[in-house]
C-alpha cells in the first residue's frame, strides 16, 4: 500500500478524535487535577491585547496605574525592525539604559527590566510595535487511544513515528520537541536514547541532562512525553500515541518562589526563549512537532510575543500543539499562547469510559456518565480579536501516562495538559504517513 494511501486512511480513521469547537458551546464533564474547581465568582480574565493601540498591552497598563516613573517592570519588547546593536543604542538614546535578558530574532524583541516611564517613553517611538507584560506561564492513555482511534490507525497502517524503520531513534524518525518541565529519562517508556537533544532554558537550573521536577510540577513535562510518544514498556497499554517518536526536551518550566509559594511556572520570557531555541535548532535535530502544555491565563488576541513566536515556528516548518487552557467553561478564556492563529489550539475532551466522570468539580450533579463531551474546565473562544478557539478538542480527562521518579510507574492526570500532547503525536503519525505535508496542512486536515 501506498505512502499516500496509507496517509489518507489513517486521516479518515483519526478524523474520530477530533471535535470542531464551537464558539461558547458549554459541555460539563469531570474534576481535574490542574484546573481549580467552579465557584460561581470568577473575575473575568485580564486583556492580553493592545485594544486601545497605544502600543502598550492593556494588562501591562493595569499594573503601571497608581505606580511611580521609577517602578520597574519585567518587559517584552517588539520591534517594527529586525534587531541590530544600532538600534538597541538608537533605543537607550531616547529612554535611557537598560540591559537585555533574551533576544528574539524570530519576532524582532527583547525581553527587557523597564520603568514605568521608560515603558511609557517607548509606546511613543515610531519603531516600536508594543511592549507587554513578561507574565507568569504555568502548566496546564489505554482507553482514550481506544475510543479516538489512535490503536486502531497504529495496526491496520503501520504508522507509530520511526520514519527510518531503524531500531535507534535520530533526527530522522518524527521528531516531537516537548517545551515543558522537563523529561523523566529513567522511566522505561522514555529511554534509553529516546531523547536525542535536551535544552534547559530555565534561569535557576541550566542542567546538561535531561531530568524532571516533582513538587508542584507533578512530573507534568514526563507524563506530556509519554503521551506523545512514550514506548509502553512498563505497560503496553498506555503506549503514547506515537510511540516511536523521538522527543528534544526544552525544558522551560520549573520549581521557584512566587510571593512566598512554592510554583512551577516560568517567565513569558524564558517560554520564549525556549521556543526561539526550537526553530534555531529545527534542522539540526530534525524537530517535526513542538507541544506547549502551558500558557498565561487572560484573553489574547494572538499578538503577544508568546503567541507571535508560536507562529514564526509554524512559518519555520514546525507543528505547533498548544493546550487551550483550563479556566472554563466561560467565554474569552483563550490566553497565551493558545491564541496564536497558526497553533493547533487543543481543548478536553472525556471519552466514553464510564469512570471518567465519576469526580464532579464543576458544580453540577447530572453529568453523564458515558459519551464524548468537552471538559468543564476547557478554555474557549471567542478570542480577543473574535476567532474561532480552540481549533480542535482530543482526550483530556483522567489520563494514565508516565509518572516522573519512578523506573516503570504511571498516573493520572487531567487537563488541557493531556490533550495537547495527544494531538501532537496525532500530528507525527500524519507526517510519517506523509512527510510532505506542511503544519497548515495538517492544522485544516484536524479541522475539517
Amino acid at each position: 500500500m501506498s505512502k499516500t494511501l496509507k496517509f489518507l486512511i489513517v486521516v479518515f480513521v483519526l478524523g474520530g478524535m477530533t471535535v470542531f469547537v464551537l464558539p461558547n458551546q458549554i459541555f460539563r464533564s469531570s474534576a481535574q487535577q490542574e484546573a481549580k474547581p467552579l465557584t460561581g465568582e470568577e473575575k473575568p480574565l485580564a486583556i492580553i491585547a493592545d485594544k486601545d493601540k497605544n502600543k502598550i498591552f492593556d494588562n501591562l497598563e493595569e499594573l503601571l496605574a497608581g505606580q511611580s516613573e521609577n517602578t520597574t517592570f519585567d518587559a517584552i519588547v517588539l520591534f517594527e525592525k529586525n534587531l541590530s546593536a544600532n538600534l538597541f543604542e538608537r533605543t537607550k538614546v531616547r529612554i535611557g539604559d537598560f540591559s537585555i535578558k533574551y533576544q528574539y530574532p524570530s519576532i524582532s524583541g527583547v525581553a527587557v527590566t523597564l520603568t514605568k516611564g521608560q515603558i511609557i517613553a517607548l509606546s511613543q517611538l515610531s519603531f516600536i510595535k508594543q511592549v507587554e507584560h513578561d507574565a507568569l506561564v504555568f502548566p496546564h492513555l489505554d482507553t482514550a487511544q481506544q475510543w479516538f482511534g489512535t490503536i486502531k490507525a497504529r495496526t491496520d497502517f503501520g504508522v507509530d513515528g520511526n520514519a527510518n524503520g531503524l531500531a535507534t531513534y535520530s533526527k530522522n524518525d518524527m521528531v516531537i520537541a516537548i517545551l515543558d518541565t522537563g523529561i523523566d529519562p529513567n522511566h522505561v517508556d522514555l529511554g534509553p536514547g529516546k531523547i536525542i537533544a535536551w535544552r534547559d532554558a530555565t534561569i535557576n537550573n541550566n542542567q546538561s541532562g535531561p531530568y524532571d521536577e516533582l513538587g508542584d510540577c507533578v512530573g507534568h513535562g514526563s507524563h506530556v512525553s509519554s503521551i506523545a510518544a512514550g514506548e509502553g514498556d512498563g505497560d503496553a497499554a498506555l503506549k503514547g500515541v506515537a510511540p516511536k517518536a523521538a522527543l528534544v526536551g526544552v525544558k522551560v518550566l520549573s520549581l521557584r518562589n512566587v510571593q512566598g509559594q512554592i510554583r512551577c511556572t516560568a517567565a513569558t520570557s524564558e517560554i520564549v526563549s525556549g521556543v526561539q531555541w526550537v526553530i534555531d535548532n529545527k534542522s539540526t535535530y530534525g524537530i517535526d512537532v513542538g507541544n506547549m502544555s502551558l500558557g498565561a491565563s487572560g484573553c489574547s488576541n494572538g499578538t503577544d510575543s508568546l503567541s507571535s513566536i508560536v507562529n514564526s515556528a509554524v512559518d519555520a516548518g514546525i507543528v505547533m500543539v498548544v493546550s487551550a487552557g483550563n479556566e472554563g467553561p466561560g467565554p474569552c478564556t483563550i490566553g497565551s499562547p493558545a491564541a496564536a492563529e497558526k497553533a493547533i489550539t487543543v481543548g478536553a475532551m472525556a471519552d466514553v469510559t464510564p469512570g471518567a466522570s465519576s469526580t464532579n468539580a464543576c458544580g453540577d450533579n447530572d453529568l453523564p456518565n458515558a459519551g464524548f463531551y468537552l471538559a468543564c474546565f476547557s478554555s474557549r473562544g471567542l478570542t480577543a480579536d473574535n476567532r474561532i478557539k480552540p481549533d480542535i478538542a482530543s482526550p483530556g480527562t483522567f489520563i494514565r501516562a508516565a509518572a516522573a521518579g519512578t523506573t516503570n510507574g504511571y498516573k493520572n492526570l487531567t487537563g488541557t495538559s493531556m490533550s495537547s500532547p495527544f494531538t501532537a503525536g496525532v500530528a507525527a503519525l500524519m507526517l510519517d504517513a506523509n512527510p510532505l505535508l506542511t503544519p497548515l496542512q495538517i492544522k485544516q486536515i484536524l479541522i475539517t
